[in-house]
């Protein structure tokens, strides 16, 4: 946990801005008390601008004793969210559009006055809400979206990552025994093909044999304008060749060796369709596996790196395997407006992993879904008879959607924009969204759809 040493207060005087700092470093017994007696009765009696109140509320309670529950707050990162979803929300981006101090950039071994910095933040985070407001109240109901959906959710979210989920550490131990297996397959297998030891995760030894051996076409980054084999490129060139690979499938469950064999025989590319299995396993291990072992960092050549983590394991056995995970749940990270919960990413999280995590002592688990159980529940309270028949049916709603918004004859494939706008606009609309709220939403510009155009897709979708 952070501690802290400055906490700057600002409000606007009847000359101007009023800054009140304290020197937490220096402020100890009666003093302290003190301190925390005014935040306390600040905290029961008023309204306080944060940014970023999921990380700051947290540290209060922890430095002060001061329940988070006990505070009333706005979020400005919440409501710059909700107001414009595609655009950065971090303070520094908010204060070049609504502040109102000019303040010196903080340069590379430049050493900033702490409390000059900190008046900064606390005066300008008080002019974004300001704007913020503004911009607000003519939203309407975006606004009314942070007010009383998001912003509730604050609190009980920052209790849920400090809880955590409980590891089951031997099947960590297991879990990357198969996972190291599943890399040595695929450079086995690669290795085949070619005739000598290929390291699959070598960019240039890959694109030399891909290009120079077997004379395929391979595509120039967008930035580095070299020849590329990443997740992109080698899905381009897969998709050129018979069998054509389900990608969106794939994305979902991944590629097993097994499932790649059998496209090889039937005439899939055998290094392609390696790489796909060798890159899947080692981001499992490197966004599951490899966190949950205690004193191994991430570096250098990853395949080196997770055996390291598995041999650590073999030897001190389940003690060097952590006893439990606490994922960040973040408010503000999705346009659509529904939460993120990554370290580790629990929404990709692969089914033969669920048995990484389980319940505390004494709790039991029914069952669970990472993905898609909102539309479960909504359309279970709301009797909603079409959706839960589309859902038993495994039916893809952002694509039923996408056909009735814009009339459309088949379902677009998973990533088509049309979709795109159809999944954003259900989770918008899930909450009382209006037309007005649609104009700033990610995908508008990108299908050239303007504000006559929306009114038809929401008149379409009340049909």
């Amino acid at each position: 946990r952070s501690r802290l040493t400055v906490i700057g207060l600002a409000w606007r005087g009847p000359t101007g801005h009023v800054v009140v700092q304290f020197d937490m470093s220096k402020v100890e017994g009666e003093a302290h008390m003190r301190v925390q007696a005014t935040l306390r009765r600040l905290a029961e009696h008023g309204t306080v601008v944060l940014q970023n109140a999921a990380a700051d509320l947290p540290i209060l309670e922890y430095s002060l004793g001061i329940p988070r529950e006990v505070w009333t707050f706005h979020d400005t990162m919440l409501a710059h969210a909700v107001l414009w979803s595609e655009l950065p929300h971090r303070l520094a981006y908010l204060r070049s559009l609504y502040g109102v101090l000019d303040m010196p950039k903080q340069t590379e071994g430049m050493r900033v006055n702490i409390f000059t910095y900190n008046m900064g933040d606390v005066v300008e985070t008080l002019e974004v809400w300001h704007a913020l407001e503004q911009e607000g109240h003519r939203a309407g109901d975006s606004f009314s979206f942070y007010s009383h959906s998001l912003l509730p959710l604050v609190i009980p979210l920052t209790h849920t990552e400090e809880r955590g989920l409980l590891v089951n550490r031997g099947a960590v131990v297991v879990l990357l025994d198969t996972y190291i297996e599943k890399v040595e397959a695929a450079r086995d297998a690669a290795r085949a093909y070619v005739g000598y030891p290929l390291n699959l995760g070598s960019n240039e030894q890959l694109v030399r044999v891909l290009t120079e051996v077997d004379r395929l076409k391979l595509r120039r980054g967008k930035h580095t304008k070299s020849l590329s084999v990443g997740k992109d490129a080698i899905a381009a060139l897969r998709e050129k060749i018979t069998p054509v690979p389900d990608t969106d499938l794939e994305a979902e469950e991944g590629l097993t060796q097994e499932d790649a064999l059998l496209r090889i025989e039937a005439g899939a590319h055998p290094l392609l369709e390696m790489r796909v299995v060798y890159a899947g396993a080692l981001q499992t291990v490197g966004h599951y596996l490899l966190p949950l072992v205690e004193g191994v960092e991430a570096g250098g050549n990853a395949e080196d790196t997770f055996r390291v983590a598995r041999e650590r394991v073999r030897v001190g056995g389940v003690h060097c395997v952590r006893p439990g995970v606490h994922p960040n749940v973040s408010l503000h990270a999705q346009a659509w407006l529904r939460w993120s919960t990554t370290n580790p990413p629990m929404a990709t999280l692969p089914a033969d992993l669920e048995q990484l995590y389980g319940p505390d002592e004494g709790y039991v688990w029914f069952g669970w879904d990472w993905s898609g159980q909102e539309d479960w529940l909504q359309a279970a309270e709301s009797h909603d008879i079409p959706t839960l028949e589309a859902l038993r049916q495994g039916d893809d709603l952002h694509g039923l959607k996408a056909m009735q918004l814009f009339g459309l004859t088949e379902k677009p494939a998973k990533k088509d924009p049309k979709r795109h706008f159809a999944k954003r606009y259900r989770h918008r609309m899930k909450y009382g969204g209006s037309v007005a709220g649609l104009t700033t939403m990610p995908g508008v510009k990108e299908l050239g759809l303007t504000f006559n155009d929306l009114q038809r897709i929401q008149q379409r979708d009340a049909v």
